[in-house]
């Protein structure tokens, strides 16, 4: 009975590692298939039905939702940090260390759950801004008079990317030739935290496919470096 039990937990857990993976490549073809078109920085965030995935998609699948399945940084190419709640909340909500950072998405859960989305309706301004999103300045006293109180939130996802005007010169600085500015799409930035741990997962976006790793292996060696130089404590 009991070798009968470990085998159907050990099938079980193959299944599940299955499933996601087929997730995942699924999202990966459909990325792949849409990025030969030309689309609009809208259809790139929102998404489009059957064709390319919301990239919130991409976070809650691979990053988010799945605490049952622990996939190394080796797998997807991307670095995991776990930083002190406390002293990464301070520089989020209370100072100035993000406030470049072009704000992607964001979820707070308190006694209710506020979902917000950082493109910008550019319709509604008198004159158009020449960015696609909001800049974390723009909506950090928000968040904060939504996280503010004596209960600390049930928890919160806040996605921000370097803005794109910064791409060229993180490349020069970076001395990465093999990609431009117009093949990124997003170096982002997710932060996750489930009441109790706070965790930072980088990870890029491009325009077309390549096999080449140094821009994401750059961008992770950059967030260690902008975390060490703004003194956000990590949690060890």
């Amino acid at each position: 009975m009991t070798l009968k039990l470990m085998r159907s937990t050990i099938y079980r857990r193959y299944w599940d590692t299955a499933r996601i993976l087929m997730l995942y490549f699924k999202l990966c073809l459909k990325c792949m298939s849409y990025r030969t078109k030309s689309a609009s920085p809208q259809d790139m965030h929102h998404g489009v039905p059957g064709i390319f995935p919301r990239k919130s998609q991409i976070y809650d699948i691979l990053f988010v939702n799945n605490h049952d399945f622990p996939i190394g940084k080796g797998d997807l190419h991307m670095n995991l940090y776990t930083l002190s709640a406390k002293s990464c909340m301070s520089h989020l909500l209370l100072k100035d260390t993000f406030d470049q950072f072009s704000f992607i998405e964001g979820e707070i859960t308190t006694f209710n759950t506020f979902t917000m989305d950082g493109f910008l309706h550019k319709e509604f301004f008198d004159e158009k801004p020449a960015h696609s999103y909001s800049y974390w300045r723009d909506v950090r006293d928000f968040c904060f008079s939504i996280i503010r109180g004596k209960r600390t939130p049930l928890g919160f996802k806040i996605v921000l990317s370097m803005a794109p005007e910064h791409f060229g010169d993180f490349l020069t600085e970076h001395q990465i030739r093999t990609f431009s500015p117009e093949d990124i799409t997003g170096l982002y930035l997710n932060f996750h935290y489930d009441g109790t741990v706070l965790q930072c997962i980088t990870g890029i976006s491009m325009r077309t496919f390549s096999m080449d790793k140094t821009l994401e292996k750059e961008w992770d060696v950059y967030v260690e470096r902008f975390f060490s130089k703004s003194g956000i404590e990590r949690d060890l």
